[in-house]
């Protein structure tokens, strides 16, 4: 805004400029312009300007600082508008076309630039133009050269543009400002005459009061709420029966004034008996104490009393602050009526109800003895329930207490009941049973089914059988079926005893009974044998030493140790047939003890090869082959020889002199495996599976002699070594034996 004292327009600048450069520099400074101000002239003209013309408006830049930019067309214009900040156009009028000036005077209104028009020569036409193109003024060629001139004439329209902005805007804000007070003053008047319309015409009593309480404001409906009758008006000296305090309040807020205003005295309608604490309320609203709403009788008459409902509320402007307050009386008198009737008649119904009440609790008297009979006869039902219950999970303990499975059955086969173990005998629930018949499981009871169907055809009340039933594949049972027919045979009890163990007893028995009579025919053939086998050497002893008595003088020293090696051969028969005898009587015993001890194994195995062609003095040819990444192991040797010396031994007793006999030794670190490979009869197919049984001999031995235990002293020596034999055999074939005792397996006391 302009300073109050200096009034300032487009053409009181123009003018001060033309005159006095001192006032001119006074309005730029007014017109927010200051001479340090750098400006960006832009120079247009459609034709090439002379040289002194660039003469001048480079001087002007020297000068002044300033920016001279030059367009030679109107887009020219535009692009560097858009680049920098223009301060003023500077536009070289000459003859041209209309088309080319009305651009031009489009520039100023569109980028809102002030035009300055550079004319040759003053000339009203000239100027008229420089108007017409939008210019603010002009300068001639002549005033162009006076730079000073040109620079006050350029400040100044800057400035008076400036300026122009300026008030535009201003007088936008004022009109803006004008049309919001107006419209505020509407908007209350509005309100004010709504106000008046909607209080005036809702049946509602209501008024105005100040911040004092004072009433400012009353509506018709209030004072026509006011009106008494004259002929049976109100007592005039009603205020007696308020407190002093109450009555000085009043009369300072004006409400007793009632002649001057009517309707502002509406607490003198208010009924004696609630007057006091309407005042009291009221006052301590008024002052800010709690809030003002409370229901009391309204006097319009003595025949008129009303009951109404009175309700204060402040009035708070847009600051937030209170201005005053806003109260109504509402007439509730029909709402209390109908309160008033509605308890009547609650009264009423109470009585109702009452009498009611009465004759239900004569009914629920009667009723409750009914229940008391009722509960009497359903307690002893529940008794003999529970009693029944308990007799039933007696009889049901009892049944699953048999060692047995137990069923009760009806005629048509149908299960009426059973106990737990033959349930779970079925792998089945005692529900599953219920409302099932005898055989519904038909892959486990076909026998079961025939016993029942048999029972019930029979003329005798019981049968007893013993069957066998398998439940699951090699699952075999056996049961003792006894069924008891009652009921004059329309029902049956089944029991099923298992009695597999006793038939395993049984079996058992008889299986020990075979094992006496094959151990008493074990002992007979092994008292035979012993009896057999010592007769011959001990024979040919005592033949031998007969004849040394007789006639060892007489004989020469080579026939004497012919008799005495006859002695010893027989001697070391004995001795091994009683060693053998020996192992046998530690089998009887029940025990054989294993003493491991470290031996060369390919050196143990040559040695019972010359002993073997020694004692049987044969002509054999035995091959030995040997691979041994281990050749001194630990083992019991007696318990090996006893194994390798039999199979030796019975190579060469059942085969011809003329078949080689071969055995293989393999040691690695973990087991030895022996191979003994004869040519000889072989062993039938017959007898195979009774090879290692104790006096066993094979049928095609002949007159072949032996005593039927090497080989079964053999299978007890390797089991107690914790090894493995196995053998291949066809008649007239010969027979291959393979022993594979692990060398860090051996069992310290074996058990035949």
């Amino acid at each position: 805004m302009m300073d109050n004292d200096i009034e300032v327009n487009e053409i009181d600048a123009w003018n001060a400029l033309k005159t006095n450069s001192i006032i001119s520099e006074n309005l730029e400074s007014k017109l927010f312009l200051d001479k340090g101000d750098p400006l960006r002239i832009l120079y247009l003209s459609e034709i090439n300007t002379s040289d002194r013309f660039d003469i001048d408006l480079t001087r002007c830049q020297l000068d002044s600082n300033w920016g001279i930019y030059k367009a030679a067309n109107i887009e020219e214009v535009f692009d560097l508008v858009c680049q920098t900040n223009i301060s003023l156009i500077l536009v070289k009028q000459a003859s041209s076309s209309e088309e080319w000036l009305n651009k031009v005077a489009s520039i100023g209104t569109q980028l809102d630039i002030p035009i300055l028009a550079v004319v040759d020569r003053e000339d009203e036409a000239i100027a008229i133009a420089a108007f017409d193109i939008g210019a603010y003024d002009y300068i001639t060629l002549e005033e162009l050269r006076d730079s000073k001139i040109l620079q006050r004439t350029i400040r100044h329209g800057i400035a008076c543009h400036r300026w122009k902005m300026q008030n535009d805007r201003l007088q936008q804000i004022d009109a803006k400002d004008q049309n919001k007070r107006k419209k505020a003053e509407t908007d209350l008047r509005e309100s004010e005459e709504y106000f008046h319309i909607l209080s005036e015409y809702v049946p509602i009593g209501i008024f105005q009061a100040d911040l004092l309480g004072k009433q400012i404001y009353t509506n018709t409906y209030l004072k026509n709420l006011c009106l008494t009758d004259t002929k049976t008006g109100l007592s005039q000296n009603w205020t007696e029966s308020l407190h002093p305090e109450d009555r000085t309040y009043l009369q300072n807020i004006g409400i007793l004034e009632s002649e001057e205003n009517l309707g502002q005295n509406w607490i003198e309608h208010v009924h004696p008996d609630d007057r006091e604490e309407v005042v009291r309320s009221y006052q301590n609203f008024i002052q800010g104490i709690g809030s003002f709403h409370l229901e009391f009788r309204f006097i319009r008459s003595q025949a008129d009393i009303r009951w109404v409902v009175g309700q204060v509320i402040p009035l708070i402007n847009s600051n937030g602050e209170t201005t005053g307050f806003v109260g109504s009386i509402t007439d509730i008198t029909e709402r209390k009526q109908a309160e008033e009737k509605l308890k009547q008649l609650n009264i009423e119904l109470e009585c109702r109800v009452f009498d009611r009440i009465s004759e239900l609790q004569k009914l629920n008297l009667e009723l409750r003895i009914g229940n008391k009979i009722r509960e009497f006869h359903e307690a002893e039902r529940q008794k003999t329930e529970r009693e029944l219950h308990i007799a039933k999970d007696r009889l049901q303990a009892v049944l699953d207490a048999v060692p047995g499975c137990v069923a009760w059955v009806s005629a048509d086969l149908s299960y009426l009941g059973m106990n737990q173990l033959m349930a779970q005998t079925f792998q089945l629930d005692i529900r599953d049973f219920m409302g099932e018949t005898v055989g519904f499981n038909k892959s486990k009871a076909k026998d079961y089914v025939d016993f029942a169907k048999r029972c019930f055809a029979g003329s005798e009340d019981n049968i007893s059988e013993e069957l066998e039933f398998e439940f699951d594949e090699g699952n075999k049972k056996h049961y003792l079926l006894i069924g008891q027919k009652y009921a004059q045979g329309r029902s049956a009890v089944f029991v099923a005893i298992e009695i597999t163990e006793r038939k395993r007893a049984e079996v058992e028995t008889q299986r020990a009974l075979e094992k006496v009579e094959e151990l008493s025919e074990l002992k007979s053939r092994f008292i035979f044998m012993v009896s057999h086998e010592f007769r011959t050497p001990l024979t040919s002893i005592f033949s031998a030493s007969e004849l040394l008595e007789h006639y060892g003088q007489k004989w020469p020293p080579e026939k004497i140790l012919q008799y005495l090696k006859q002695i010893q051969e027989s001697v070391r028969r004995m001795n091994g047939l009683l060693e053998d005898v020996l192992i046998i009587g530690a089998g009887e015993v029940g025990k054989l003890k294993i003493k491991p001890t470290e031996i060369d194994i390919v050196q143990f195995c040559q040695q019972l090869i010359e002993e073997t062609q020694l004692s049987k003095q044969n002509h054999h040819a035995f091959n030995f082959t040997h691979d041994t990444r281990v050749q001194r192991v630990v083992i019991d040797s007696k318990l090996l020889r006893h194994i390798l010396s039999n199979l030796l031994s019975n190579a060469a007793k059942y085969s011809p002199v003329q078949k080689p006999i071969d055995l293989n030794l393999r040691v690695d670190s973990r087991q030895i495996t022996l191979e003994v490979v004869d040519l000889g009869i072989g062993i039938p197919q017959e007898d195979q599976k009774y090879l290692f049984d104790l006096f066993h001999r094979a049928t095609n031995v002949g007159t072949i002699g032996g005593t039927g235990i090497g080989l079964s002293i053999v299978k007890k020596s390797v089991d107690a070594l914790g090894g493995i034999i196995s053998f291949k055999s066809e008649v007239n074939s010969g027979s291959k034996f393979t022993v594979s005792i692990p060398i860090d397996q051996v069992n310290e006391e074996y058990q035949w």
